[in-house]
C-alpha cells in the first residue's frame, strides 16, 4: 500500500482502528464527518490514488459517487477506503478520525465556546456591603459588571429577594443595552433597613451564555461591646437585709446602642421604672445608651428573705436586635454567733439558782469587797461571711428559779437597760470581722454591799 502523502496544509489520516493513541493527535467524533465531506479534497485524492483519480473524474460532480465508481478493485488501500466512507455516510458504523500534527481549520472551536471557559462578566464589588445605617434612612451602593470575554454581551441582573433591597435600572454603555469587551455596565442597589440588625441577600446576574454568577449582599453595623461581666456576683447579705452594689459599665465597641435590661422570663415586656426587678434583685437603669467609650453605673439591688443561694437570669436587649443573658447571683444567710470561751473557772449553775431566764451562758464573778474589779476576757466567733455591727448593752436580769422541767412564760419576759454600772464591756461597740474570732473584756465592780 502507498503510504499518506503529506498535504502543504495538513494531513487527512483515514485511521480505521480504534487503537491509535492519545498522544497522535485530537480526538474528534464522526459527527464532523459531513463537514469534510463538504470540502474539496480532490488534490489529495489524485495524490495518493494516482492511478485511479484524474481531474475528469473528479470534476465530474458528486465525490462519493465517484468514488463509488472507481472501486473497481484495483487498489486494496482504495477499496478499503470507499467501502468504509460508505459505511459513515449511511450510519452503519461509527468510529473517529485522528488529526495528526496539525488541525484541520473547520474543526476548530468557535471564539464563544472559549470565552464560556473563562468568567464572562467581572462584579466589583465582589460582595455587596453595608456597615454604616439606620432605621428610615435609604442607602445606595454602585455594582460594576465588566465584561471580560471578546465579545459583547447581554446581561440580565434578577433582583434581591427581600424587601429590604432593590436594584434600578442598569447603566450601560450603548443605547442597545449591550456590553462591549472591556466594558462595563452598572447597577444602583438600595437598601432600606426597618431595624439595626443584621441583614442578608443576594443578586443573580445571567449572560446569554446560560452563565450565572451570584452576588452576595450583606448589611452588617459594627456591634457595640459592653464591659459588663456575664455573672454579677452580688456576693453574701443577711436574710431580711438590702445590699446595694454598682457595677461600671463601658461600650468598648465601634458602635453607640441602646439598651434595655429585663428579667429573661419577662422579654419582650417593658418596664416604665427605673428599676427592672426580679426577687430578690433589681437592676438599674433598665434603659440606658451609650455612644463607644462611654460608661454608666448600673445599680444592683439584692434583699432576700430566705435562706438560699439566689439566682437570677437578665435579658440585655440591644437596637441592633442581639440579645444578651446575664445572671445576678448572691447568697443569703442568718446572723451567726457563738460564744468560743471564757477565762477563768466558771462553775455551772445550781438547782434552784436564780438566773437570767434568756440567757444562754452564764459567766460567774467571785464574791469581792465593793469597788474591787474582777475581769474576765471573752471570745466570740462570727460565723457569717458579712461583717457585722456590734453594741454590748446590759439589761437587767430576768431573774427566776425554774424547777426541772419546768419552762418559763415568754409573757413573763421584759426587757429594761441596766443603769447601775456594775458591769462594763470593752469594747462597747465595733465590727465582726467574717469568721473570725474577737476577744472581749468583761469587768464587775460592784459600787455597795
Amino acid at each position: 500500500h502507498k503510504s499518506s502523502t503529506v498535504s502543504r496544509d495538513y494531513i487527512i489520516s483515514p485511521c480505521l482502528p480504534i487503537e491509535a493513541t492519545p498522544s497522535e493527535g485530537i480526538e474528534f467524533h464522526m459527527n464532523c464527518i459531513p463537514l469534510l465531506l463538504s470540502q474539496d479534497i480532490s488534490h489529495v485524492l489524485m495524490s495518493v490514488f494516482k492511478g485511479v483519480y484524474n481531474k475528469d473524474i473528479i470534476a465530474k460532480g458528486n465525490l462519493l459517487s465517484n468514488l463509488i465508481k472507481t472501486n473497481v478493485g484495483k487498489n486494496s488501500y482504495h477499496d478499503k477506503y470507499v467501502k468504509e466512507l460508505h459505511q459513515v455516510t449511511s450510519g452503519t458504523k461509527v468510529f473517529k478520525f485522528i488529526i495528526l500534527n496539525s488541525v484541520c481549520p473547520f474543526l476548530l472551536p468557535s471564539q464563544s465556546s472559549i470565552d464560556e471557559l473563562h468568567c464572562v462578566f467581572q462584579a466589583t464589588p465582589q460582595v455587596m456591603f453595608f456597615t454604616e445605617y439606620s432605621i428610615g434612612s435609604v442607602y445606595e451602593s454602585t455594582l460594576e459588571l465588566k465584561n471580560m470575554t471578546y465579545s459583547s454581551r447581554y446581561l440580565r441582573v434578577i433582583p434581591p429577594t427581600t424587601p429590604y433591597f432593590s436594584i434600578g435600572l442598569g447603566r450601560f454603555p450603548s443605547d442597545e443595552g449591550i456590553v462591549a469587551p472591556g466594558m462595563s455596565s452598572k447597577y444602583t442597589l438600595r437598601f432600606a433597613p426597618d431595624s439595626l440588625g443584621d441583614f442578608k441577600d443576594f443578586m443573580m446576574v445571567q449572560t446569554e451564555s446560560q452563565h450565572l454568577f451570584v452576588v452576595p449582599i450583606e448589611a452588617r453595623r459594627p456591634p457595640p461591646v459592653l464591659t459588663l461581666p456575664r455573672v454579677l456576683d452580688c456576693g453574701y447579705c443577711l436574710v431580711g437585709g438590702v445590699k446595694f452594689l454598682e457595677f461600671m459599665c463601658q461600650n468598648v465597641g465601634l458602635s453607640a446602642g441602646t439598651f434595655y435590661i429585663i428579667p429573661k422570663d419577662q422579654w419582650p415586656s417593658l418596664s416604665t421604672t427605673y428599676f427592672s426587678e426580679k426577687p430578690p434583685f433589681a437592676v438599674g437603669p433598665c434603659v440606658f445608651s451609650l455612644q463607644p467609650g462611654e460608661a454608666i453605673v448600673v445599680e444592683v439591688v439584692f434583699f432576700p428573705t430566705t435562706v438560699e443561694h439566689c439566682s437570677q437570669p437578665f435579658a440585655i436587649i440591644c437596637d441592633n436586635c442581639q440579645v444578651k443573658y446575664i445572671s445576678l447571683e448572691g447568697e443569703s444567710q442568718l446572723v451567726g454567733v457563738e460564744l468560743v470561751s471564757i477565762s477563768g473557772e466558771n462553775e455551772p449553775l445550781t438547782a434552784g439558782e436564780m438566773h437570767d431566764l434568756t440567757a444562754e451562758h452564764f459567766v460567774r464573778f467571785s464574791e469581792c469587797h465593793p469597788h474591787i474589779e474582777q475581769q474576765k476576757r471573752l471570745v466570740i466567733r462570727n460565723n457569717v461571711h458579712l461583717e457585722l455591727a456590734f453594741h454590748w448593752q446590759i439589761m437587767k436580769p430576768n431573774l427566776r428559779s425554774l424547777l426541772p422541767g419546768e419552762t418559763h412564760e415568754p409573757s413573763h419576759i421584759q426587757f429594761h437597760p441596766d443603769t447601775n454600772d456594775v458591769y462594763h464591756m470593752s469594747p462597747p461597740s465595733g465590727l465582726l470581722a467574717p469568721c473570725q474570732e474577737h476577744e472581749f473584756l468583761l469587768t464587775f465592780c460592784p459600787k455597795e454591799v
